[in-house]
């Protein structure tokens, strides 16, 4: 999600590159200025009902001015818990979880099932190549099959395009991305910020008009109750706005998903173009100062940026040749007993 960052642990998975909200650019008119707006206009009823309550006449231009920016605001400081709300990580309930990843695991199968007909087909209405794109929005197991990680489907989306810079470099796509970030030239970044701000904005509207759905439906249920006069005119009306909410804010969810599916294509293609930029090879030079391993100088490729990764973001460190990981600390201790002792030995 890398965005200045990427929404990358699964762990906080959230790659997102954010510039400061009060930026006023494209991308934080998508992503700030779109949904503040259109909350606004939800919630401005029940805003109405506040001040008269408290016999102050709403300034409508103050509060829509206001409003828009502030209700953006939030919504970028919810980022994280936005999407893994609708990547299904968390505030789930655990049935549902469950269900979902029943319903995912159809699809997926329903995929496969369709792809091997269209192939095995001499004249297939669908391509089969159409289906293998579809299936390939699943992240792959370690044996290289697709499996379904999470119970929605931008839940699956984003592990896959998460998962593919540890599959490809043994770069850790969440940790590395930040690395990766500072070396790509300042145009790319850019450009890559505005397919975000797509990605972004596209689900943010969809959280935005399925909190419209409930928010018009308390209005209705206040107004039938005599609660409070939201709209006297309106009424049973806005069960109506609630239902045309419900089905607009699922449209705009397909349309993340195609966004996102869009920005995965650049996010892989920046890890493909820029990972060599990312040297750690001062990093395992250190560490074999410190540990008195040589073996970390020369390691290369997959096992350097593993080693990197290790131990800069766990603290932890594998002897080369080894399976377990050990609290770096132990080695350099062990470090600092050795040249201790040999000082010891030559007094």
């Amino acid at each position: 999600m890398l965005r200045g960052s990427t929404r990358t642990g699964r762990r906080s998975r959230r790659l997102i590159s954010m510039k400061f909200p009060f930026t006023f650019d494209l991308a934080s008119v998508f992503r700030l200025v779109i949904p503040g707006f259109f909350l606004a206009i939800a919630l401005d009823p029940a805003i109405g009902v506040a001040f008269y309550a408290i016999g102050v006449a709403k300034p409508t231009e103050v509060y829509y001015a206001f409003g828009t920016v502030v209700l953006g605001w939030l919504f970028s400081l919810l980022d994280m818990q936005i999407y893994m709300l609708y990547e299904g990580r968390r505030f789930w309930p655990s049935y549902l979880v469950r269900c979902g990843r029943v319903r995912e695991q159809r699809r997926l199968h329903r995929l496969n099932k369709l792809y091997k007909e269209a192939k095995a087909a001499t004249n297939p209405t669908t391509l089969p190549v159409e289906y293998a794109i579809r299936r390939a929005l699943f992240p792959l197991d370690k044996d290289g099959m697709r499996y379904v990680a999470y119970p929605t489907r931008l839940g699956n989306l984003i592990a896959e395009y998460e998962q593919y810079p540890d599959r490809k470099y043994g770069m850790d796509g969440v940790f590395y991305w930040y690395r990766v970030w500072f070396v790509v030239p300042k145009d790319i970044r850019d450009e890559l910020t505005q397919q975000q701000s797509l990605a972004d904005s596209s689900l943010y509207m969809s959280m935005v008009l399925f909190l419209s759905t409930l928010l018009f439906v308390v209005y209705a249920l206040a107004s039938a109750l005599g609660l409070a006069q939201i709209s006297p005119e309106l009424k049973f009306c806005w069960l109506y706005a609630a239902m045309f909410s419900l089905i607009c804010g699922y449209g705009f969810y397909v349309m993340a998903l195609n966004a996102h599916s869009a920005y995965a294509s650049f996010f892989k293609a920046i890890f493909d173009d820029f990972y060599e930029k990312v040297d750690v090879r001062p990093l395992l030079s250190t560490l074999a100062k410190r540990t008195g391993i040589k073996e970390y100088g020369f390691l290369e490729g997959t096992e350097a940026y593993k080693a990197a990764w290790r131990y800069l973001r766990w603290h932890k460190l594998r002897i080369p040749g080894q399976k377990d990981n050990v609290n770096a600390e132990q080695l350099f201790v062990a470090e600092n007993d050795g040249a201790s002792n040999e000082r010891k030995h030559e007094n």
